[in-house]
């Protein structure tokens, strides 16, 4: 927990520093292509990130066949898209090679932690916010400002890491074909990480609705609060996996559950209690030019305690391999907070774009409660004989190991 902290604090910083040591045209177009490259790893992930977080539950050899793949496309699309940006901007290469440090992380975390590497997955968190942040800072101080091509150096060091690090214990699992990625249920998780991603488009649009430079103020606003959202993420993370182990001792499953839905109510009230204060520190660090988005900056910080909630909601549903309800969710929702960003945006006032991101995360919180309350309707092959009580039977479990005949598994009262 303490170094997804230190993680979170480090990223908040890093873009506090960035935007002081940056033009405000340079970090729209910098955070423009980050949000764009976000979005295309998550269209080329193939929902691996998410799908890891159930090891516990799949086939033994599955992690490192997820690896495998993951690592080849991403790297392979990331690596062209990279290389024909910088003929157009240098900038603009930078913020995807960020994302693409950020694509390949993710995923090595969610293996790490799936596969019970903890120490090593804590010291890959640290090393993929502190080495910009370290650069960053040492730019600013003896420059006064930060060049994105000494910048581009530090933010490749994630993604070597991410390719690395998980390397040798996916070398030694079980082999299975690069097909096992593809088997029946992976579209589910390709959804739910690109549902998420929909959110990335944010920039973009207020950019094409009220300019580059009302997108570097929503940029900032909305990475800065971010972190806030990354400590739940984190969470998630660790706790996926460990309600996946648990299907089968429905009690301790919700004593967890609960606990983890309590923990993110109380995290919102806090976050919103605090998020004026944070507002201004964030603007007054950020530097005159942003002042405007003092109320922005609030909003951002409240919706990221509203998604913390929605976060932990969702957990249910990954561990007992139910992505579809939570897609719905944060789709409606995002799309939702798109239009609203439109349009307040054209109006060219922060503080009307400021319900934006309250909206977003409203919806998807809404929406997630009715996924998790709704019964849940029997799988193909789920015997049906009564669908509220909660034995549900399945055949060929992969966590019975190759084993194809039917078993008990215990399910999940709503």
């Amino acid at each position: 927990m303490a170094a997804r902290a230190v993680s979170s604090l480090a990223l908040g910083l890093f873009l506090v520093v960035l935007a002081r040591g940056t033009e405000v045209r340079a970090l729209g177009t910098f955070m423009t292509a980050y949000a764009v490259g976000l979005i295309i790893g998550s269209a080329v992930g193939l929902g691996a990130p998410v799908r890891i977080l159930r090891a516990p539950a799949e086939r033994p050899g599955l992690p490192g066949a997820l690896y495998r793949v993951h690592t080849v496309v991403v790297c392979a699309v990331f690596g062209v898209a990279v290389l024909g940006c910088s003929a157009w901007s240098v900038v603009a290469a930078c913020g995807l090679v960020f994302a693409w440090g950020d694509t390949v992380l993710n995923y090595a975390q969610a293996h790490l932690v799936a596969t019970g590497r903890h120490r090593a997955g804590n010291l890959l968190i640290l090393a993929h916010r502190l080495a910009p942040l370290v650069t960053a800072t040492g730019l600013l101080v003896t420059s006064g400002s930060v060049a994105f091509p000494a910048l581009a150096v530090a933010l490749a060091i994630p993604v070597v890491l991410g390719v690395v690090v998980p390397h040798s214990a996916s070398e030694r699992s079980a082999a299975l074909d690069w097909r096992s990625v593809f088997e029946p249920g992976w579209f589910g998780y390709l959804g739910y990480t690109g549902a998420a991603m929909v959110g990335q488009l944010q920039i973009p649009v207020l950019g094409a609705a009220g300019g580059a430079s009302m997108a570097a103020a929503y940029s900032v606003a909305a990475r800065v609060s971010g972190p806030l959202t990354l400590i739940t993420v984190s969470l998630s993370q660790v706790l996926v996996p460990e309600l996946a182990r648990r299907q089968h001792d429905p009690a301790r499953f919700r004593t967890v559950y609960r606990i983890v839905v309590l923990g993110g109510a109380g995290y919102a009230v806090i976050v919103a209690l605090v998020s004026w204060p944070v507002a201004r520190a964030v603007t007054a660090l950020a530097g005159p030019q942003y002042t405007d988005a003092t109320v922005l900056v609030a909003a951002c910080v409240v919706a990221a305690g509203l998604s913390a909630n929605s976060q932990g909601l969702s957990v249910k549903l990954l561990a007992l391999g139910r992505p579809q309800r939570a897609t719905a969710a944060i789709l409606v929702g995002n799309v939702t907070g798109l239009v609203v960003l439109f349009g307040t945006g054209l109006s060219q006032n922060l503080r009307s774009v400021a319900w934006a991101p309250i909206v977003t995360e409203a919806v998807v919180l809404a929406l997630m409660v009715l996924a998790v309350t709704w019964r849940f309707p029997p799988r193909h092959g789920v015997h049906e004989g009564d669908e509220s009580n909660h034995v549900e039977y399945r055949e060929g479990s992969p966590s019975h190991r190759g084993d194809d005949r039917g078993h008990r598994v215990q399910r999940l009262r709503n």
